[in-house]
């Protein structure tokens, strides 16, 4: 979870890289407590979908849901096992994902 977070924090801080260049170059950076409300905020609505998806489409049966915990466990310990290169592929493709979606510019202090 937290090569996640890393990954998002610097999505934003690249966003606000390039946003230095560009015609809102003089915008005022965003702060880190700013920067930190914006990721906490997401990652709260990002539970808050997955809960609402989990009321609306709940698993079909035990055996469902079990799966569904065990999928979740393998994608933590990829995570968490920095020796195993699919825990760096999915990282990357995080970031990947997250270039494209707009945030808060910010700048390193």
């Amino acid at each position: 979870m937290r090569n996640a977070l890393n990954v998002q924090i610097d999505r934003e801080f690249a966003a606000g890289e390039d946003a230095q260049t560009g015609p809102e170059a003089t915008s005022k950076p965003v702060s880190m407590t700013e920067l930190t409300a914006y990721l906490r905020q997401h990652i709260r609505a990002l539970d808050d979908r997955s809960a609402a998806r989990m009321v609306s489409e709940p698993p079909d049966s035990q055996d469902q849901k079990a799966e569904m915990v065990e999928n979740a466990q393998i994608g933590l310990g990829l995570l968490k096992n920095r020796d195993d290169p699919r825990g760096d592929e999915w990282v990357a493709s995080v970031f990947d994902k997250g270039r494209a979606k707009p945030g808060p510019r910010a700048r390193h202090p």
